[in-house]
């Protein structure tokens, strides 16, 4: 007699189960402004249901690319980091542990095909006839797409009415030349410990060596249809843990792709990693009247 087949339990992840920190937790001066006066859930998602923003009140503008500069500092109080990354085959520098989290993640993430912090700069004149230069704080090449990030460490830092307009306008701006634009913030890391899990776990294999062989044969398996990590688990030997370090160095040499906001377990996804078709970054040069 044909028999059901057997229940499949499946467990969340564990890093994903844990109660969420406490806004005492998550603050700290670097979060918090005293010029607003409350922070709401709202603010912490960046779901979009706070105040809504100013009109744009640029007349020109120009962008124009920029190299990273050194940023360590001596002397001061403000946090700076510098590592060479093998993707940008750069030191890359960074003002803010934000700032140094978002270069870790896309230094991993083989849809980016190649970034610049502080890479972008903006010149605009504004109605009243100021003028205002502005360094975006990250350009990327995802794919066939330039993109820019604003990074912060958390929503309240946006609420400004100064950021805001500023924000406002670089959007504008930045949409004319046909790349997209978003603030992110620190928080979207905090509260995915998974994400960080994974950010220092590609840290510490990005380099771990794998066979050209087994290599080979995971782009040519992902090629020929694998989609989950199980299709591919198998050629990279037999211990789960080495597999999985495999995979990480895989990751980062953009030999495959899987999103690095979930636990890595046989049914995760994985792909090829984007086609990088995206304009020079390095080479962008803009202006515009408005």
């Amino acid at each position: 007699m044909p028999t059901d087949p057997p229940t499949m339990l499946t467990l969340r992840d564990p890093l994903l189960t844990l109660p969420t920190r406490s806004r005492q937790a998550r603050y700290s001066l670097a979060h918090y402004h005293p010029g607003v006066q409350e922070l709401v859930p709202a603010n912490d998602n960046d779901d979009g249901n706070g105040p809504q923003p100013p009109l744009p009140n640029w007349t020109s503008a120009t962008i124009s690319s920029r190299p990273n500069g050194q940023l360590a500092t001596y002397h001061e109080t403000r946090p700076t980091f510098t590592a060479f990354s093998r993707k940008t085959r750069r030191l890359v520098s960074e003002e803010s542990y934000w700032e140094r989290l978002y270069r870790v993640w896309w230094n991993l993430d083989p849809d980016m095909a190649d970034f610049e912090m502080q890479g972008l700069e903006i010149e605009m004149v504004t109605d009243d006839g100021k003028e205002r230069t502005y360094t975006v704080d990250a350009v990327l090449a995802h794919g066939d797409r330039v993109e820019a990030r604003e990074i912060k460490a958390s929503g309240s830092h946006l609420l400004e009415p100064d950021t805001r307009q500023l924000m406002v306008n670089t959007n504008d701006i930045l949409a004319r030349a046909g790349i997209g634009f978003a603030p992110v913030t620190g928080n979207a890391l905090l509260e995915n410990r998974r994400l960080l899990m994974n950010l220092s776990y590609g840290s510490i294999h990005k380099d771990d060596a794998v066979p050209t062989d087994e290599r080979d044969a995971v782009v040519h398996a992902i090629a020929r249809g694998a989609t989950m990590f199980a299709d591919i688990g198998p050629i990279l030997g037999e211990c789960p843990l080495i597999r999985k370090a495999k995979a990480f160095s895989l990751l980062a040499s953009s030999a495959l792709w899987f999103d690095l906001r979930e636990e890595l377990r046989p049914q995760t996804i994985i792909r090829a990693p984007l086609t990088a078709t995206a304009p020079d970054i390095r080479k962008i040069k803009r202006s515009f009247v408005r």
